[in-house]
């Protein structure tokens, strides 16, 4: 990875007092990890940060929330909300467009943005940026900070945050974006007392009997294309209404179904609201998936990406279907 250049953007954390920290919505551990962190440092550096994000923090990340640093946002409780900080930090993102209603009102402020992220499909320019897509995730970037010009702060709580981000965005080390420094970071804060079995417990193996249910429903209804190279399926919002499930409750399932034998790409369709579909790419490796999710406002790694479209779910499956069909069977072919 090489040591980076945070000269500036440390320029302007030292430069300005309250901060607002956000992430992706439907937050994962590596963005809800990377704000713990980055939410800690500033702290300890005397600043006022505040983590606001889209969408309300998952259950199984709830360890991360001691002190409730975690707020997702609400249209009446926080009309203009941006104005109130002198500085934006945005993490494990780089699209505007996968921040909500909190992106929305960015496009609004005339306030500087940083954006720390892995991604390699980008979609917006901030004022300030750490990127570096052959990282694992963000929160190895995170580390780089701490460790090269913060490392008397760099404590049990902030290694825990540090190592969920890792952990989530490796598949538990599992992805093909394990690499040498993904597994010398991992083992440098395990060295600092992270117990990798109380946090894989804690996210992996806590599920709630309502989001079991969902599950159940789900694997009852996948559907199979290309002689089960793809595997796709929907979730409702009766289906979710029936098992009790709210859309933080969904984490991990296109994983599971990935891991059915032959399936290649596995995809959820997931009904937002009656013109609003969310989508979710899971590839085994062959297969890359982060173009496609591009061309319907999305992104995201090769093999991991999300995408969103705004019709109804039974149309956004119709019109991206057949994409993802062509998609796959070009592939395929090529690598024959």
């Amino acid at each position: 990875m090489g040591k980076k250049d945070w000269t500036t953007i440390l320029e302007k954390i030292n430069e300005n007092e309250k901060f607002l920290i956000t992430t992706h919505i439907h937050p994962d551990g590596d963005g809800l990890g990377s704000e713990k962190a980055m939410y800690e440092l500033l702290i300890k550096l005397n600043k006022k940060p505040y983590i606001l994000n889209p969408e309300p923090l998952p259950y199984e990340y709830d360890f991360l929330n001691e002190n409730n640093i975690f707020n997702h946002y609400d249209e009446e409780g926080y009309p203009g909300i941006l104005e109130e900080f002198d500085l934006i930090i945005v993490l494990d993102i780089g699209s505007l467009i996968r921040l909500g209603e909190v992106g929305k009102q960015m496009r609004e402020t005339s306030k500087e943005v940083i954006c720390i992220d892995h991604h390699p499909i980008r979609h917006d320019s901030f004022d300030y940026e750490m990127v570096d897509s052959e990282v694992s995730s963000t929160a190895i970037l995170l580390y780089d900070l701490l460790n090269n010009h913060f490392p008397e702060f760099l404590n049990l709580e902030i290694a825990n945050a540090l190592y969920t981000g890792i952990l989530t965005d490796t598949g538990s080390f599992r992805f093909k974006n394990t690499d040498q420094e993904t597994l010398k970071v991992a083992t440098k804060l395990v060295g600092m007392g992270v117990v990798p079995g109380e946090i894989y417990n804690q996210i992996y193996e806590n599920r709630l009997p309502e989001q079991t249910k969902l599950l159940g429903a789900v694997l009852q209804n996948i559907n199979y294309e290309l002689d089960g190279k793809i595997a796709w399926f929907k979730i409702t919002k009766k289906m979710m209404e029936n098992a009790g499930a709210k859309p933080e409750n969904i984490e991990g399932f296109t994983d599971f179904v990935r891991g059915i034998r032959g399936v290649e790409v596995a995809a959820k369709f997931l009904e937002a609201a009656a013109d609003h579909t969310r989508i979710n790419f899971r590839s085994k490796g062959k297969i890359v998936i982060n173009q496609l999710a591009k061309n319907f406002n999305g992104g995201g790694h090769p093999y991991a990406a999300g995408a969103e479209i705004f019709e109804n779910i039974d149309r956004a499956i119709d019109l991206l279907l057949p994409e993802l069909k062509k998609c796959v069977a070009e592939q395929d072919e090529s690598a024959e």
